[in-house]
C-alpha cells in the first residue's frame, strides 16, 4: 500500500513538472494528503516570474493555509525559477503604459512579505532542484526551508543588468557569514549546493533522486501545533539518507579569507583596489591570485551605479532591518530606476536579454563617476501614494500594517 502511494505521487509529480501546455495556469496547485504543492509552470522560460504568476502564487498560499506544509517547485526539470520576467517589465517601461513597472514589483514584494508571514505557522519547503535566481529566490528564501540538490545553481545576478538584489535580499545578504553576502550581491557569483549549505541559504541537502519520496513523506505530516518540527524531522531524515556534503569544497570554503578581506572595505573602489593587490601579491597562492583576478573581472562587467547602490543597501540592512522595511527600501530603489528610462536597468536588460550582445553601455562608465549623491537619491522616500504598503497576513485574516 505504501509503495503504491509512492508510485502514484511520483507519477503525478512527473506529470506536473513536464507539463508545458499553455492552457495550464502559470502556477499548478495540487493537494496531496496534508500538503499543498505549488509548481511554477513556465518551463520554456525557466519558470521566470510574471505578474500573473505572482497573483496565482498569492492565491495558492491562501488556499494552502490549512495544510501541514507548502511545497514549492518548478516545472520542466531545469529550473526552480530563473528570476523575474524583467524583459517584459523593461518593454512596459519604454511604452506609453508603464504601469507594469509599478504593479509587478509592488505585488511581487508584497508576496515576498506574505510568504515570510505565512511561514510562521505553515512551513514552506522550496525545492531548489535546478536554476534558482533573482525573483525565484524571493518566493523561496523567506520560507522556512530550502532544499538544495546536486543540480542546484543559485545566483543574484542583478548588478549585471543594471538592477540590484531585491525581493528582500537585503535581509538575507546582510545575515550571511562574514562578507559572503556582499560578495554574491556585487559579483553575481553562481553557487552550488556546498556553498548554499555553508552560507545557510539552503537549510537541507537532498539527492534529486529522493525528491519524489520526500514529497510523499512531507504529505503525511499531520496538521498540528507541532507541524513545523515534524517537517523539520522529515527533512533532516532525508538529508541524513543522502549523506554529507563537503561545505569546504566550494567558493566560500576555499576563499572565505580573501572574500572577507576585500568585501569588508567601505567602498566599492576600495574593494576593487584590495582585490587588485591580492591578485599581484607574492604572498598569495596561485589559486588565491586567480580567484581575485576572476572576481575583479566580474566586477568590471557590472553596472557601476548598481554596484554602489547594492553595497549601500546591504550595509544599511546590516544595521538591523525587518523584511518589511527592507522591501520598502528596495521598492524605493527600483521605482527610482524604473522612472528613468536612461538608467542602467533599461540598458542592461537590452544587452543581456533583448539584443543579447552582452555589451552594455553603462552610464556612468566608471565607479569614480558615480557620486554619493546619486546613490543616495535611490534611497529617498517616494510620494506618499507611491510607497509600498505592506500587508500583515495571518492565515485568513489580513490587516494593514
Amino acid at each position: 500500500m505504501i509503495r503504491t502511494s509512492i508510485v502514484r505521487i511520483k507519477t503525478l509529480h512527473r506529470h506536473l513538472l513536464m507539463s508545458t501546455s499553455s492552457s495550464h495556469p502559470t502556477v499548478l496547485t495540487t493537494q496531496n494528503k496534508n500538503a499543498t504543492i505549488m509548481t511554477l509552470n513556465r518551463p520554456k522560460k525557466l519558470n521566470s516570474l510574471t505578474l500573473q504568476m505572482v497573483r496565482e502564487l498569492d492565491q495558492a498560499l491562501t488556499q494552502g493555509q490549512n495544510s501541514s506544509c507548502l511545497i514549492m517547485d518548478g516545472a520542466g526539470g531545469k529550473a526552480f525559477c530563473a528570476g523575474g520576467d524583467v524583459a517584459t517589465v523593461r518593454a512596459a517601461g519604454l511604452s506609453d503604459d508603464a504601469s507594469l513597472t509599478r504593479d509587478f514589483f509592488f505585488e511581487e514584494y508584497r508576496l515576498n512579505k506574505k510568504i515570510g508571514d505565512v511561514n510562521k505557522t505553515i512551513p514552506q519547503v522550496s525545492i531548489w532542484n535546478g536554476i534558482t535566481m533573482g525573483g525565484g529566490v524571493g518566493v523561496s528564501i523567506h520560507g522556512k526551508y530550502r532544499v538544495a540538490t546536486e543540480k542546484s545553481l543559485f545566483a543574484k545576478p542583478e548588478t549585471g543588468i543594471g538592477l540590484f538584489p531585491d525581493v528582500g535580499a537585503s535581509v538575507f545578504l546582510s545575515e550571511m557569514p562574514g562578507c559572503t553576502g556582499e560578495y554574491i550581491a556585487l559579483t553575481g557569483a553562481r553557487l552550488k549546493a556546498n556553498d548554499l549549505i555553508y552560507a545557510g541559504l539552503s537549510t537541507h541537502y537532498v539527492s534529486s533522486e529522493m525528491i519524489p519520496d520526500l514529497y510523499e513523506s512531507l504529505s503525511n505530516v499531520s496538521v498540528s501545533r507541532d507541524q513545523i518540527n515534524a517537517v523539520q524531522d522529515v527533512l533532516d531524515n532525508y538529508q541524513k539518507q543522502t549523506g554529507p556534503i563537503d561545505v569546504n569544497d566550494g567558493i566560500f570554503g576555499k576563499h572565505r579569507t580573501t572574500i572577507d578581506t576585500a568585501f569588508s572595505k567601505h567602498t566599492v573602489e576600495e574593494i576593487v583596489a584590495t582585490l587588485h593587490e591580492i591578485s599581484l601579491s607574492s604572498t598569495s597562492t596561485k589559486e588565491t591570485q586567480q580567484f581575485a583576478t576572476e572576481t575583479l573581472q566580474s566586477l568590471q562587467n557590472m553596472s557601476p551605479t548598481s554596484l554602489k547602490i547594492t553595497l549601500q543597501q546591504v550595509r544599511r540592512a546590516k544595521k538591523g532591518m525587518s523584511l518589511g522595511d527592507a522591501l520598502k527600501m528596495e521598492y524605493r530603489i527600483c521605482q527610482t530606476l524604473m522612472k528613468n528610462t536612461e538608467s542602467d536597468f533599461y540598458e542592461g536588460i537590452r544587452a543581456v536579454l533583448v539584443d543579447k550582445d552582452r555589451n552594455p553601455k553603462w552610464n556612468p562608465k566608471t565607479l569614480e563617476e558615480v557620486s554619493d549623491e546619486e546613490v543616495e537619491r535611490h534611497f529617498q522616500h517616494l510620494a506618499t501614494d507611491e510607497e509600498l504598503l505592506m500587508i500583515k497576513y495571518i492565515r485568513e485574516c489580513e490587516t494593514e500594517a
